[in-house]
């Protein structure tokens, strides 16, 4: 049975992939961003760390790995400095680390460009 001319939609998490299918040979690769009318989007990831001052306050990151670079987003409820250690893993490289300090009472972003790796934790401390 031949597949040309037909489409297959696969569902991903919350999203959409549209492929069509061609008389050639049946191998694709997908990647994030757009594929023919689809927008493809990676989760959300979200992080928090407990403050040292005030009790209760967090520090909170959000972030989407990216292609090529990861920006982190954070939100810094602490009245004094915190510093971050960003976890990255990539399966055929092992892991590495890069550090932050991020200011009290403050929100910002920091971008990272760290291809291949993607966050796979974030903690309070230095590198």
């Amino acid at each position: 049975m031949s597949n040309k001319g037909r489409t297959l939609i696969a569902a991903a998490g919350s999203a959409a992939i549209v492929l069509a299918a061609s008389a050639a040979p049946a191998s694709a690769s997908v990647t994030r961003g757009t594929v023919g009318t689809a927008t493809v989007q990676a989760p959300i990831e979200r992080a928090s760390l407990n403050c040292s001052k005030p009790s209760g306050a967090k520090i909170n990151f959000s972030w989407t790995d990216g292609t090529e670079s990861t920006t982190v987003y954070f939100n810094n409820h602490c009245t004094t400095k915190v510093n971050v250690k960003i976890e990255w893993r990539f399966s055929s490289y092992g892991q590495t680390w890069r550090c932050m300090t991020v200011n009290p009472l403050t929100k910002g972003r920091k971008k990272f460009w760290m291809d291949p790796y993607t966050i796979y934790k974030i903690t309070s401390g230095t590198c």
